[in-house]
């Protein structure tokens, strides 16, 4: 007689609903924007991915109400002083450090237009 597998297929054999693809897929793309830009100085010879993952979803969480890139810029010095305190990119200028936040909120917008609308 044939055994029959009666157990249900684990959780990470499931596809992602594609609500969940496309949530996982901007996270993704938020980290890597991060990542790229660094500002917490943390990407050491370029062997640290991943290491802005927690940040990418608290922003993304908290873009629903972003109405602009500019209204990203606050989301996104909030959730870095959140995770690293108020001194967080304290290794460049102010004047810098906006410059980045900037930079960062816009790819990140401009990313979100292109792939949500």
């Amino acid at each position: 007689m044939k055994k029959k597998n009666t157990l249900p297929p684990t959780a990470n054999l499931l596809l992602p609903s594609p609500a969940q693809h496309s949530t996982n897929l901007i996270q993704q793309v938020i980290s890597a924007i991060l990542y790229k830009f660094d500002p917490s100085n943390i990407n050491f010879d370029g062997e640290n991915f991943g290491e802005y993952n927690p940040e990418a979803k608290s922003i993304w969480a908290k873009m629903n109400d972003c109405k602009d890139a500019n209204a990203l810029k606050i989301i996104i010095d909030n959730v870095f002083t959140e995770s690293f305190g108020d001194d967080w990119g304290s290794f460049v200028s102010f004047t810098h450090k906006s410059l980045h936040v900037g930079f960062m909120a816009r790819q990140i917008w401009t990313m979100k237009q292109i792939l949500f609308y």
